[in-house]
């Protein structure tokens, strides 16, 4: 029998994926493979053995709900894989959560600093790099997945809410996924914060974002085994770097406030952030 997942969770990066993950997986019901899959970037539909190969990931999940985590579904226009994911999944679930979009910009960059992939001038990223702004432009990046799964399988949640009530946020996810309610044994921990976060740079990230790590050594071992090796072996994030100046606060503003508007379209007519009141805080 064919197996394929029954939800996806598509991002946003850095808007608590990893903790929606973690949640999830910690479900009995539940079957999610390795958070760092991103199966359907690849998946060719007209290919047997690409799909066959998307659908091995899942074939450990036996009769419980399976699905697929990946931050790269939301990252047009890098990444467009909405029309593919409709034509292969059909009905399944989408769960996407996002966060105040200024907020998620300097966390991506945060990210992408400690990472070595970015300079540690955020002004200066902002300009060169379209993905800081493109992955905050939340109606854009889900409209692609209401298109092709219908409004009523696209479950759009708030990370500010999810996160100041974890088993109040998981109780709503589970409901929505069919599920019975699951006491979270992780309530008060929130995963993947970047200044916890054990980096692997160099030679060694090379490693671990590699294929062959990830298909053949990294299932070897408990995520718990992992995560101790990572504190024994990876450095510390650096310093933090400055924030971002008001100029490109205000500018920030500028591109994503018809976003914020956009998506309140899809979330019943609420205006989910006030990006001025954000730009105010940050001048102050």
């Amino acid at each position: 029998m064919t197996s394929l997942p029954d939800f996806l969770v598509i991002g946003a990066q850095k808007c608590g994926t990893t903790t929606l993950y973690e949640d999830l997986r910690s479900h009995p019901r539940v079957f999610i493979p390795d958070k760092e899959t991103s199966g359907l970037v690849d998946l060719k539909l007209d290919d047997a053995s690409s799909v066959e190969k998307y659908c091995s990931m899942f074939e450990q999940g036996g009769s419980r709900l399976s699905g697929e985590v990946s931050t790269l579904y939301s990252m047009l226009p890098m990444y467009d894989v909405a029309r593919t994911a409709g034509r292969l999944l059909g009905a399944a679930q989408i769960l996407y959560i996002v966060r105040e979009p200024i907020s998620r910009v300097i966390s991506h960059h945060h990210h992408e600093f400690s990472a070595g992939a970015m300079g540690p001038d955020i002004d200066v990223e902002v300009e060169q790099r379209p993905e800081l702004v493109d992955n905050s432009r939340y109606a854009t990046q889900v409209a692609p997945w209401i298109d092709a799964f219908g409004r009523s399988n696209v479950h759009i949640i708030r990370f500010e809410d999810y996160m100041a009530d974890r088993q109040a946020g998981a109780d709503g996810v589970f409901r929505k996924l069919g599920l019975d309610q699951w006491k979270l044994p992780t309530a008060s921990e929130a995963f993947n914060t970047a200044d916890n976060k054990f980096l692997a740079t160099g030679l060694r990230g090379k490693v671990s974002r590699s294929t062959p790590y990830r298909r053949l050594i990294r299932p070897l071992f408990p995520e718990a085994v992992r995560r101790r090796l990572m504190r024994l072996v990876l450095p510390k994030p650096p310093k933090r770097p400055n924030p971002p100046s008001e100029d490109t606060v205000a500018e920030l503003v500028r591109r994503l406030q018809p976003e914020v508007v956009a998506l309140s379209e899809w979330t019943g007519g609420e205006l989910w952030w006030d990006l001025n009141t954000v730009l105010e805080n940050h001048r102050g």
